[in-house]
């Protein structure tokens, strides 16, 4: 966010008010040879707790060693969810390219989230066909301190934008992934057809999306799939498809919220 501060951790803090030793703000010059006054803070032991997920951070789907990205966290009722592409959280479960919703047995895929793998959640409903790939994740309730919609280098989501008419085309966004981190690009198209073969180690078929949209040039790579897609306001208007190499391809997040409906954390 560009803000910055210094936190001082401590044991306890000194209930005197007069005690001055560590001063309100620190002067410091930056690469930019500017002098900064940067303020400080004192937090007591165990009153500070490291996030390690954020939208674009990793996703690993341990049953088929599938990695991918984590593209938002939702709100419903008393879940936390984490959504990606179901191609990373349950591409076990997809045999051909017509829709799979999965119900909520015990066999539903696991997945650790975060860069450290240390926010676990189990897949309860997802769907790949001709208009989503896309999974949701209800996370470990032990977990759900860990996780946050801030974006490194961007800020906080603010909710989500239907970005899927042509007055969009040509607007500049900024997407993250757990590979590429932030990237810039600019929309190219709000509804075209991705045509692919889709395959993996025991499985291969052609599929087609209908009315996804892609970034004017490939900003993402492997890895970053499930990844976020955000104006400049910081709403988010889709999650990361793939690329071809010349585009990336994004699947619009209205059609997300159509199919499951929840707040944006």
């Amino acid at each position: 966010m560009r803000i910055y501060s210094i936190v001082f951790h401590v044991l306890k803090k000194n209930p005197d008010e007069n005690y001055n030793s560590i001063p309100p703000y620190i002067e410091i010059i930056f690469p930019n040879h500017l002098l900064y006054k940067i303020p400080t803070d004192i937090i007591e032991r165990n009153h500070f707790k490291l996030q390690s997920g954020y939208p674009g951070c990793r996703v690993l789907n341990s049953t088929v060693n599938e990695i991918g990205s984590c593209s938002i966290f939702l709100k419903k009722d008393s879940d936390i969810i984490a959504v990606s592409n179901m191609h990373v959280m349950g591409s076990q479960f997809i045999t051909d390219s017509t829709s799979y919703v999965p119900d909520l047995g015990n066999n539903l895929p696991k997945v650790v989230i975060g860069q450290d793998q240390s926010i676990k959640g189990t897949v309860f409903r997802g769907a790949f066909n001709d208009r989503l790939d896309v999974a949701f994740c209800r996370i470990d309730p032990n977990d759900h301190q860990k996780v946050s919609n801030i974006v490194p280098g961007v800020g906080k989501i603010q909710g989500y934008y239907n970005a899927t008419n042509n007055y969009n085309k040509y607007k500049e966004v900024k997407v993250y992934g757990n590979i590429s981190k932030l990237q810039r690009s600019t929309i190219k198209n709000v509804s075209t057809i991705l045509e692919f073969n889709y395959s993996t180690d025991n499985l291969s078929f052609y599929h087609i999306f209908y009315g996804v949209s892609c970034l004017e040039d490939s900003v993402t790579s492997g890895g970053d799939s499930g990844g976020i897609v955000i104006m400049n306001d910081n709403q988010i208007i889709g999650i990361v498809l793939g690329s071809d190499g010349k585009n990336t391809y994004y699947l619009p997040y209205i059609r997300i919220k159509d199919y499951f409906n929840a707040i944006v954390l």
